[in-house]
């Protein structure tokens, strides 16, 4: 049952384990649709203010009650072999990358461009998502870094950066601007939808077009290339 493997009623997280993230004192389990992660309450809510917000909230075993006498109540939180449960519908990969940045000193350095498209573009969402300001901060001027919006900066960093993230820069526009996107930062980087647009119809079509959600920013750059089409000729 339910209540013999620790999960409560509402809710079936998947079974395995991180294999490095799985630590032994934490008091907190991450569920994902790939891993668990056992980690700190006071680690997460020391870089985000949203889980320190979430880890806030009264519970109903919380032997302090102080606020009981404003009459709220605490929600039974949902729990996994005795610890607080909370299951993100975020992707399992993109957590392991946030979560090793929090932990692991150096995991990700705004300095370099070695690391990989996939860690960064998960930085982006979550740090964002979950305001791990650190994080963000770094993840955001890294990414000014590469698409200065001044022209002549830009010019120069298309030169400089040719290849970023293991891969030619030019395939990296559409990828990161979905990720800027979902982070609603895209607005502060006129830059990277400039580089995107240069991109022919089908990849932007083949990109965006699968996510209603995305619909706008497809129809921005498509927008976007006409209007640069006009001014060159």
């Amino acid at each position: 049952s339910n209540a013999d493997n620790g999960l409560s009623a509402t809710s079936t997280p998947p079974a395995k384990r991180h294999e490095d993230l799985w630590l032994k004192d934490g008091n907190v389990v991450l569920g994902t649709n790939l891993y668990l992660f056992k980690v700190h309450k006071s680690v997460l809510s020391m870089q985000s203010s949203v889980f320190r917000d979430m880890f806030a909230l009264p519970t109903a075993d919380d032997e302090d009650m102080g606020s009981s006498d404003l009459g709220t109540v605490g929600m039974a939180p949902e729990l996994y072999e005795g610890v607080h449960f909370v299951l993100l519908p975020d992707d399992g990969h993109d957590v392991e990358h946030v979560l090793r940045a929090v932990y692991e000193r150096g995991y990700y350095d705004p300095h370099s461009d070695e690391g990989t498209l996939e860690q960064f573009t998960a930085l982006l969402r979550l740090s964002c998502k979950y305001d791990f300001c650190v994080i963000r901060n770094d993840v955001l001027g890294h990414l000014s870094r590469l698409y200065p919006n001044f022209l002549d900066e830009y010019g120069d960093a298309a030169k400089e950066y040719n290849e970023i993230f293991g891969k030619p820069r030019s395939k990296c526009h559409l990828p990161l601007l979905k990720a800027a996107v979902e982070a609603s930062v895209d607005d502060h980087f006129p830059s990277l939808y400039y580089a995107a647009s240069r991109s022919s119809a089908l990849p932007i079509l083949n990109f965006f077009l699968e996510s209603p959600s995305h619909h706008p920013t497809m129809r921005r750059l498509i927008g976007g290339q006409e209007r640069l089409g006009k001014a060159v000729r």
